[in-house]
């Protein structure tokens, strides 16, 4: 049997066993303990310092040599932290912890490590100086260290190099300052805006006043002068001597011109402004001819000039009236400046979508300084001309805008001294604004039937739907042209919001009044204004269906 001896000399080998393990374990923790502060005092990723209680350096590691060019040999035992440290910042962090704690903290090491000597964690930006006088701003940890009896033997400052995160700070700073100036530059550009908006308002109310005035003031009174004079100048009133006939003549005259002249400035503003709504139908080009050609012959004989015309078996897509007009205006300008016994030639040239019309004459011709020019308001090639040849210098301004509301061209070629040719082309169908695409557009919204039909005779499909839910319903079925809706519809969020749609070209039609900064900016969505006809829908449709192509070979281009 076992003695006691025998147990007690086994309990003994056990606990020494157990005593021996336990030490192992303690001195493997001291090791890694160990290596783990040798990793953090030798990382030359971040200076670590550590001072005595005076503050005075007893270790300064790898990073701290990196950082701050010091050899440890240049700094242990001779320096504290606050002597590398900016003394403008180490007085200043005196006066603020004085201020904030209540006590009076003097400006040196002590306003490094008074926070931590007292149990509070502190950490702050300080800005070191290197040895070679070079600056750096840091982030510093301090951390006071204490001894079995809880009392300071010393203090440990961790810092890291903030440079990069200053450098940061200063471009977000710098950005921020720019959007600043930018925001101020907007607001100046949004101020102006207004002001200008409010100033073309307010030029608009004093064009209309005077178009106003024009219409009523002057033309009504200008009338009955008119009249007054003819039945003077006919002799209904009574005999008159020829000297009297004479200014009474002359006077008439001079009345016909100031009404031709108010006629165009308003027959211009109209056009120009889409008060006049031009009524685009196939018009047989000979028919056109033929009733300009009638317009001028009383004139052209009177000025003894033959007007020459070939056969036009050809429609052109236009306002009947206004290309009369025009060819009219073109035509009594030949015959006013040609030659006795002259002969105005008309020229016509039909393509597969477009028609070209000339009239050319023999006068004077047109400088190329002018070639241009003429198309403008009120202007002639000689000063003399108005009174010599009659006319406001609004015609060919008034042919210009005609032929450009036809989505053509005007223009005129001459030799100087030989003779002008004034020339414009107009479409041969509506399908010149219809370019040609596969997928339908959508219609949706109370002006729908009004412009189905117009999209429709272009040779377009067309869906027309009633709502915004209806919309939305056939952009999810498949592909689209376009849309056409009103202003207020909340779809145009959807569209601009939906990955597989947002380069979906929109146009709106209907008040403008609530749209948003970013429709209005909006490359891929069109205004129409208030009144619209056939010829400016089309070419606005056109224009969106250009604008989506772009927008659709861009984002696809940009894709990975």
């Amino acid at each position: 049997m076992a003695t006691q001896a025998d147990h007690s000399a086994a309990h003994d080998e056990t606990a020494g066993a157990r005593s021996v393990v336990s030490e192992r374990r303690r001195e493997e923790a001291l090791l890694k303990t160990g290596a783990l502060q040798n990793a953090i005092f030798n990382s030359a990723n971040f200076s670590s310092i550590a001072t005595d209680e005076k503050g005075v350096i007893q270790l300064f590691n790898v990073g701290a040599e990196r950082m701050l060019g010091y050899a440890a040999a240049d700094v242990l035992n001779k320096i504290t932290p606050a002597d590398i440290s900016d003394p403008r910042e180490v007085i200043a962090r005196a006066e603020g912890l004085s201020a904030e704690l209540g006590t009076s903290i003097t400006p040196g090491f002590d306003a490094l490590v008074f926070k931590a000597s007292r149990g509070i964690e502190d950490i702050y930006e300080l800005t070191y100086i290197r040895k070679d006088g070079s600056r750096f701003p840091a982030i510093v940890s301090v951390t006071a260290l204490r001894n079995e009896e809880d009392s300071i033997i010393g203090y440990l400052l961790i810092g890291t190099d903030n440079t990069a995160r200053k450098r940061v700070e200063a471009e977000q700073e710098k950005l921020d300052e720019r959007l600043r100036e930018k925001n101020v530059e907007l607001e100046a550009a949004k101020s102006l805006a207004e002001q200008t908006v409010k100033r073309l308002e307010e030029v608009e109310q004093l064009k209309n006043g005077f178009l106003s005035t024009v219409s009523h003031e002057l033309r009504t009174p200008l009338t009955s002068i008119r009249g007054a004079l003819g039945l003077l100048a006919s002799g209904a009133l009574g005999t008159l001597s020829g000297e009297v006939l004479e200014i009474v003549a002359i006077a008439e005259r001079n009345a016909v011109r100031l009404m031709a002249l108010i006629n165009d400035i308003l027959d211009l503003e109209r056009l120009e402004t889409g008060k006049i709504e031009l009524e685009f139908a196939q018009v047989p080009a000979e028919a056109v001819l033929q009733r300009a050609i009638e317009s001028v012959a009383a004139f052209a004989q009177t000025h003894g000039i033959t007007i020459e015309a070939p056969k036009a078996p050809f429609v052109i897509w236009a306002d009947a009236d206004r290309i009369v007009q025009v060819l009219v205006n073109l035509l009594s300008n030949a015959v006013k400046f040609s030659p006795p016994a002259g002969v105005v030639t008309i020229g016509v040239a039909p393509w597969e979508s477009w028609a070209e019309f000339r009239v050319t004459d023999r006068g004077r011709g047109v400088p190329v300084m002018h070639r241009r020019a003429i198309f403008e308001r009120f202007r002639q090639v000689e000063s003399s001309d108005a009174r010599e040849k009659g006319g406001s210098g609004l015609g060919l301004a008034i042919c210009k805008s005609i032929i450009e509301q036809h989505g053509g061209t005007i223009g005129v070629e001459v030799e100087e001294g030989d003779g002008s040719s004034f020339w414009f082309r107009v479409p041969t169908s509506s399908s010149v604004f219809a370019p040609v695409v596969e997928q339908p557009i959508i219609v949706c919204g109370d002006r729908r039937g009004l412009f189905e039909e117009v999209i429709r005779e272009a040779g377009y499909a067309v869906i027309a739907v009633g709502n915004d839910d209806a919309a939305w319903r056939e952009l999810q079925r498949g592909p689209v042209a376009a849309i056409l809706m009103n202003s207020d519809s909340a779809v145009l969020a959807r569209i601009r919001a939906d990955r597989t749609l947002h380069c979906l070209p929109v146009v709106l039609f209907g008040s403008t009044a609530r749209l948003t900064p970013q429709v209005l900016a909006d490359d891929l969505t069109i205004i129409l204004p208030q009144r619209v006809d056939s010829r400016e829908l089309l070419l606005t449709i056109r224009d969106g269906l250009e604008r989506g192509r772009i927008a659709a070979a861009t984002c696809k281009d940009a894709q990975p």
